[in-house]
């Protein structure tokens, strides 16, 4: 199974912690920005987008308040920025470890 066939089947308790797991897991990595020599402002700007898009997510799974997006919208939105920032590898390593 997929990660996000397995992301869309996980109830909705589940889906909040995963999407908890996913904000722990993806900026635990992300840390390594900040110990890089060079700071990319796109990539601190990309990182910042995904967590906060993120945490919109769970917000909206916490409250029932429909601000967030349906999954294969939100997936897209977090790989976009995760290219844009280049840390796709990142990004993917921290959502099979939140969501599987």
């Amino acid at each position: 199974m997929k990660i996000d066939e397995k992301f869309l089947a996980l109830s909705k308790e589940n889906r909040i912690k995963a999407l908890s797991h996913f904000l722990i897991f993806f900026s635990m990595v992300q840390r390594e920005i900040y110990a890089a020599e060079t700071h990319k402002t796109e990539t601190l700007i990309a990182s910042n987008e995904v967590i906060h898009r993120a945490a919109k997510q769970l917000n909206s799974e916490i409250t029932d308040n429909n601000i967030g997006y349906p999954y294969d919208i939100f997936r897209e939105m977090l790989l976009e920025y995760a290219q844009k920032g280049g840390f796709e590898e990142n990004l993917t390593w921290a959502m099979h470890k939140a969501f599987e």
